[in-house]
């Protein structure tokens, strides 16, 4: 590169300057001036404020143990150190007062005080957030009106978004609704959601005719709209100002809840991070903060038993977040954009809790190992870009037909009060698309944790082995045992677990809540047969029933139970 002498408007950076040079700042002159002539020099977009802290952005490319690659955003912090080279490239320096000499760089300590100047934090673009992604904006026009359009590749000036465009598709080109929802049941069917209760296990029924049946529960499910708007609300997070809280509740381990979370966010942001949910409150509070300062956009807990937490109810609802930076005595305020995802067994909620998350059940109706798939997902296919690349074209699509037909307003805004704008976006986009509205009364599935759920599912084991014939010869399938709930006390007692799947005074009450929730499960007892919980309102009391729907398996030795067991023949189907 060719050097020249410059004038003295172009040594402190007030004068055009030619392409085919860079400029020469004197590095003599008072900070308060090097600091402006810093400033006015440096390439704009290259240099950002993202939470009080300078950095800049660059593309991280990943390297799968498959081979494939893929690529997201990394924000480098800008040192005093690091920023004598860095502005080596836009700028030389040279003191004035001696001429003679050849260019030199900026000290470290020039460095820092630059950094550390008011006028460089005025001169350079705030970021509100960094997208991998290129999401939708709102785009008001001169006459008031509003529309939707995706956020251009780097800086938007109007938003503060940063987009760093690691995957792309084709924004000409939408989907009709129906056709994305067959997609999306072909991509979740296998799911168990909880509103599945087809007796699929039932030996009259047709294949074809339960996975017709599937697919009419799918669309009218309400946990795959809460799904539907909880994936949505994170493409569309540029045009919500608030998010609920998300959980993924089901009623035993092995589910695919953890996946389920997962593949919610990986469309947007690929694999997503794990975090185990911290045992103590402090310790949770300095999680949720430092990935606050980090600039994520979510935070996904796993394995929770509860959410009754004065941190998630803070970060639910707050829009301005104070705290100590971890390892030092200096205060931050942080703007609050990060959406709080949790999933856990038989999740216990409070009200306040229940109130600000968006409530997704799975119920598996057998063991893990029992249950079959005809396809298996796994966390290693979200960083796939060919299944990324369809997902945001299918959510894009969404978003579009929402849009041309006007953005309807179908549900009220009071359907999750606090969250108005997450309905009126993500909660309206999904019933455009003919889901039903996410918001729908959830039914109460009782409460309990990973220790409770197993001790309940010993009750029912351990009911379940009471249900016999009277007699050697007398079939199994069609048995079925009514127990009240001072039988399952009784039982509880007898192993040893009463304190595990009982809490408060009233004992009777909350083991009620817990079997509740376990109604409609259906698993294999330990003499091979296939059974089902059920649970009835009689007229004098609640009774819970254990079903036998098969004989035991082959070469199994059953005693004999002499008790009153009551036989029907045509078992009644559903979680009653």
């Amino acid at each position: 590169m060719t050097k020249k002498e410059l004038s003295p408007a172009q040594i402190i950076g007030e004068a055009p300057l030619g392409d085919s040079i860079l400029p020469v700042i004197d590095s003599s002159q008072p900070i308060n001036q090097l600091c402006r002539s810093v400033a006015t020099n440096l390439e704009r977009n290259t240099l950002f404020n993202f939470n009080g802290e300078f950095i800049t952005i660059e593309k991280q490319e990943i390297i799968d143990q498959d081979g494939s690659r893929s690529s997201r955003p990394r924000t480098v912090p800008m040192t005093p150190d690091r920023f004598v080279s860095w502005v080596g490239d836009f700028m030389y320096f040279r003191r004035a007062d001696r001429p003679n000499e050849s260019y030199t760089s900026l000290t470290v300590d020039q460095a820092r005080k630059i950094l550390a100047s008011d006028v460089l934090r005025a001169a350079m673009p705030e970021i509100k957030e960094i997208c991998p992604v290129r999401l939708p904006l709102w785009r008001r026009a001169e006459d008031g009106t509003q529309s939707i359009e995706l956020a251009p590749e780097g800086y938007d000036e109007s938003s503060k978004i940063y987009t760093c465009s690691c995957i792309t598709f084709d924004e000409s080109t939408h989907y009709e609704p129906e056709a994305i929802k067959k997609a999306m049941f072909n991509l979740l069917g296998e799911f168990p959601w909880v509103d599945y209760d087809t007796d699929e296990d039932d030996d009259n029924l047709d294949p074809a005719h339960i996975a017709k049946k599937h697919r009419e529960l799918f669309d009218a499910s309400r946990s795959v709209a809460c799904y539907m708007a909880f994936t949505l609300g994170q493409f569309c997070r540029h045009l919500i100002t608030r998010h609920p809280a998300v959980i993924v509740n089901a009623n035993i381990p092995g589910s695919g809840k953890t996946l389920l979370a997962s593949l919610g966010l990986a469309a947007v942001f690929g694999t997503p991070e794990v975090n185990p949910m911290p045992k103590k409150e402090d310790d949770l509070g300095k999680l949720l903060f430092t990935h606050l300062l980090y600039g994520n956009p979510y935070i996904l807990l796993d394995d929770i038993t509860g959410m009754a937490s004065t941190f998630i109810n803070q970060y639910a609802t707050t829009r301005w977040i104070s705290d100590r930076v971890l390892g030092s005595n200096t205060l931050r305020t942080v703007e609050n954009r990060m959406q709080i995802i949790g999933t856990g067994n038989d999740v216990r909620l409070t009200p306040d809790v229940a109130r600000r998350a968006l409530i997704i059940d799975l119920f598996l109706d057998v063991k893990p190992t029992e249950k079959k798939h005809k396809r298996t997902l796994s966390s290693t296919n979200l960083d796939a870009p060919e299944w990324r690349r369809s997902m945001l074209q299918i959510l894009w699509s969404l978003v579009c037909n929402w849009a041309a037909k006007g953005c309807p307003r179908a549900l009220a805004p009071n359907s999750m009060p606090s969250f108005e704008s997450f309905v009126d976006v993500a909660g309206n986009i999904v019933v455009a698309a003919g889901w039903i509205s996410p918001f729908t009364a959830r039914p109460d599935e009782g409460m309990g944790g990973d220790k409770t759920g197993r001790g309940i599912e010993m009750i029912i084991q351990h009911m379940a082995s009471l249900v016999t014939p009277q007699t050697d010869d007398a079939p199994h399938k069609g048995l079925a045992r009514p127990y009240t709930l001072d039988d399952a006390l009784e039982i509880a007692k007898l192993l040893g677990i009463t304190d595990d799947v009982t809490f408060g005074i009233d004992k009777q009450k909350s083991l009620g809540h817990k079997l509740a929730a376990k109604k409609g499960m259906r698993f294999i007892d330990e003499y091979g047969r296939r059974c089902k919980f059920s649970r009835r309102r009689e007229s004098d009391r609640t009774k819970y029933y254990l079903y036998i729907r098969s004989e035991p398996a082959a070469d199994t030795a059953i005693p004999r139970v002499l008790s009153d067991n009551t036989v029907y023949m045509d078992p009644p189907s559903g979680r009653k």
